[in-house]
């Protein structure tokens, strides 16, 4: 787990000030070490930074440093930086950027792959010989035996850039779902790429201005969906995607290796074996995810997804620690300790609970803001507990992101059954268009027409009919989520399969994993996803919808696994979900500052006052606490541009 920068330039530009500034300011996503290689037409020097520790300076031929680099005002055409944090081979040997044998490719990685293990062992029968023990070095040897299908070969979560002189290309990759980010800005003239906007911001080499249309789907869906963001011409690489940048012209190439496949649910499945076989998939899952030189936690709440997670994870990694986060009596209804305990107790697992006052959060708003990198409409709990994990020093945690999507758990999945028999009662009476059209306007069942158009309805938190006169500019939410992800082709099974897989590419893919590696890594702890493998998202494909909701009882299958793991208490608890009382602050202990900010945001042209005022005074709370997160971004990335 790391952060990763890369430069590549027509002409060579002057690199050391903003290698120096990105790598400041990626530092809590790898203290551990950080080094960085230039190349301009006739040498190239590898370089060392304040944070290279001592053994990898001895094992480093160059001495040479990133404040030379800038003193000198080095010129250069292609430039990695890297920023580790230690988790597989904690030697000087997995030192980054890493070169291959011939020093003909060079790679910068953010993640993990989980199976290298297996890769290196075919890569050893095939040839090659290995340096070090890391996968990162899996990964170049991959790359260099078969080329951009080496990611097919991966199980895990990356980001990363290979610069091929050979080939006189930059090729890289994002992991499947998306959980290792990589954003990048490219003007024809040049190309700069890092783990987070904030870096890219810092180098100073990437205008900073806000994006109009962006900044409308922030508000729609809470955040930008993928590729574009609320930045001006910064994009992200979408999730199952590589790009290549061809050196000679700075064209880029985006390439889709890999999608979900729909349509695909196995009928003639049974219960006992599509539990038999998610069992199977889901402790391969875990104890993939175990493989650490470090120690290993899991965040664990009180429901079933965490519970779950932390364990199986127990009973292949005894000495686990699972950390649950609490909050004083004040705000008591937010807790699930006693679930989470229950369930620790049942099966030995080491439990540090962190009962925190709510308020802490109040006091974290603006290195929320900083971290979000774009507005967002609530706070998040991720970055109080990721500083417990990091007390504890622990470096890898595993999370239980993604049950509720693959199985069905979020109520929208049980309103989806009331808005399809609505709509079979109003086809049955279409030819009373005056009934027909009041079943439609019925309070909860004005979620559109079509499946489609119920989940983007569901999900806004603006709707489009708010959001025109607030920018003053009309577009269409429907058409930007089918657009990004919905191809012409795309069969599915089952409208409950359409949601899951929208779940999948923009609340999964967008939100929750965004989220969590922001405030993981500012804690310079390593997130892990079980139920995020796609072997086990594949598999979850296949299995009938009736064994994810029966009745009103979402992930009926998952927790009926459940049951052989986890304590009754976790699976008789209603759902809570990891969240904080924003709804309590927003008209108490923050009035004051959402007043303020609400008038600041009135003064900025791209926003209607009145419509500010309109939404202030009958939209929801999580609506004004979006607004307020905006100025308090606008201020941060766009006023005083400060990121190191």
């Amino acid at each position: 787990m790391c952060g990763i920068f890369a430069i590549a330039s027509k002409q060579p530009l002057s690199v050391g000030r903003a290698l120096s500034k990105a790598l400041t300011c990626m530092h809590a996503r790898g203290p551990d070490d950080e080094g960085a290689v230039v190349f301009n037409s006739s040498e190239r020097q590898v370089l060392i930074g304040e944070d290279t520790p001592e053994n990898v300076r001895q094992h480093l031929s160059s001495q040479f440093s990133l404040e030379d680099v800038r003193k000198q005002d080095y010129a250069a055409s292609v430039a990695l930086g890297h920023r580790r944090l230690s988790i597989l081979d904690l030697s000087p040997a997995g030192h980054q950027p890493m070169p291959s044998d011939d020093e003909k490719c060079w790679v910068v990685f953010n993640g993990e792959i989980y199976n290298f293990r297996e890769i290196r062992n075919e890569l050893l029968s095939l040839g090659h010989v290995f340096l070090s023990k890391s996968d990162t070095e899996v990964i170049l040897k991959a790359y260099q035996q078969w080329g951009e299908d080496c990611v097919l070969k991966f199980n895990g979560m990356f980001g990363f850039c290979i610069y091929d002189s050979i080939k006189q290309q930059l090729f890289i990759a994002r992991d499947r779902v998306g959980i290792k980010p990589v954003y990048y800005y490219h003007d024809g003239d040049k190309l700069v790429l890092a783990s987070d906007i904030k870096t890219l911001c810092a180098s100073g080499l990437v205008p900073i201005e806000p994006d109009v249309q962006g900044l409308y789907y922030n508000f729609a869906f809470g955040i930008t969906p993928r590729p574009r963001t609320a930045f001006k011409d910064i994009l992200a690489i979408r999730p199952g995607h590589f790009l290549k940048c061809d050196l000679i012209s700075m064209e880029l190439s985006e390439s889709c290796y890999w999608d979900v496949k729909t349509n695909v649910q196995d009928q003639n499945m049974s219960f006992s074996d599509a539990r038999e076989q998610l069992k199977a998939h889901l402790e391969r899952a875990v104890e993939l995810r175990l493989v650490a030189d470090v120690g290993v936690g899991t965040f664990m709440s009180g429901g079933v997804d965490s519970t779950l997670i932390s364990s199986i994870g127990n009973k292949y990694f005894s000495n686990i620690k699972a950390f649950t986060l609490g909050f004083d009596e004040k705000y008591s209804e937010f807790n699930e300790l006693e679930q989470a305990s229950a369930t620790a107790k049942m099966n030995g697992i080491q439990h540090i609970i962190s009962i925190e006052r709510a308020e802490t959060m109040l006091e974290k708003i603006q290195e929320m803001v900083f971290g979000f990198e774009e507005p967002f409409y609530s706070l998040s709990p991720d970055l109080i507990l990721s500083k417990t994990v990091a007390d504890h020093d622990i470096k890898v945690c595993l999370n239980g992101l993604g049950g509720d999507e693959l199985f069905a758990g979020y109520n929208h999945y049980k309103y989806l059954k009331k808005w399809e028999r609505l709509h079979y009662i109003g086809r049955m009476l279409s030819i009373v268009p005056d009934v027909h059209r009041k079943i439609r306007t019925a309070k909860k069942l004005l979620l559109g027409k079509t499946s489609q158009e119920f989940y983007v309805k569901y999900y806004s938190m603006f709707e489009d009919a708010e959001l025109a006169p607030l920018f003053g500019e009309n577009f269409d939410s429907l058409h930007e989520i089918q657009r990004q992800y919905l191809d012409e082709d795309k069969e599915f099974t089952d409208d409950m399969e359409l949601m899951s897989y929208l779940d999948l590419k923009n609340y999964i893919g967008n939100h929750h994993v965004h989220r969590c590696d922001q405030f993981t890594m500012a804690n310079s702890i390593e997130g892990r996803f079980p139920f995020l493998d796609h072997e086990l998202i594949e598999f979850a494909f296949t299995v009938p919808s009736k064994f994810k909701l029966q009745g009103s009882q979402g992930k009926y299958i998952l927790r009926d696994l459940a049951r052989d793991f986890i304590h009754p208490n976790c699976l008789a608890m209603g759902k809570k979900g990891f969240r904080v009382p924003v709804e309590y602050w927003v008209s108490g202990q923050l009035a004051h500052l959402v007043e303020e900010q609400l008038a600041k945001l009135k003064q900025r042209d791209i926003f209607s006052a009145q419509a500010i005022d309109d939404i202030s005074k009958n939209g929801t709370v999580y609506q004004k606490w979006h607004m307020v997160m905006t100025n308090m971004w606008f201020e941060s990335f766009i006023d005083q541009q400060k990121f190191v």
